[in-house]
């Protein structure tokens, strides 16, 4: 597999995970509150989100964040960033 297959298929597999969790978080959360059934879903303004991943492969470091989490690698006591925070006014 090429690198850009690589990291096309990282990337997928990513944005995979996050949305079903995502899904899952908030389907559960529209449902109870406090243990009891809700029927108003979760207004967006009220919610946030923040995820960090990591896989260590033998050749690689992936890394995939959501929100604004950081990831850093100590390489010989000196911090280096993995990743770069996602804010509400950052342009994707």
């Amino acid at each position: 597999m090429s690198d850009v297959d690589m990291k096309e298929h990282w990337d997928d597999l990513f944005t995979r995970c996050f949305q079903t969790v995502d899904d899952e978080v908030s389907g559960l959360a529209s449902r109870l509150v406090d243990g009891e059934p809700r029927s108003d879903p979760i207004a967006a303004e009220n919610v946030g989100s923040t995820a960090v991943a990591v896989v260590v492969c033998s050749s690689h470091v992936v890394v995939a964040n959501c929100g604004d989490s950081r990831i850093v690698l100590s390489r010989g006591k000196e911090p280096v960033a993995l990743s770069i925070d996602q804010k509400v006014d950052m342009v994707l």
